[in-house]
């Protein structure tokens, strides 16, 4: 989209990040998520939520309660689905204290 001067809106990317935590594609996701940061795209909760899942996904639990505490001091709140993906994560890897 960007080589055809078209910047994509934060929904657009957000549907891709989505598309590539389902496909296990984290890597992906995190190169399309640095391409945010960089073309200064906003980020939403929806994409704090995606990108918190695919922490979760990957094991890196600590990572995301820091995206949580990150996303605060951005002014974006949390959600019920936040917290939903941040305890599942820690429930899915037998960590149900820090859940």
């Amino acid at each position: 989209m960007t080589s055809g001067n078209v910047m994509p809106r934060t929904k657009t990317c957000n549907e891709l990040l989505s598309l590539f935590s389902k496909l296990n594609r984290t890597e992906r996701a995190w190169v399309l998520y640095a391409d945010m940061f960089r073309l200064k795209i906003k980020s939403s909760v929806c994409t704090f939520n995606i990108m918190i899942n695919v922490l979760c996904k990957e094991g890196k639990l600590n990572k995301a309660k820091e995206f949580l505490g990150f996303m605060e001091i951005l002014g974006i709140k949390p959600t019920v689905v936040t917290y939903n993906t941040i305890i599942h994560g820690f429930c899915l890897r037998g960590r149900v204290g820090g859940a």
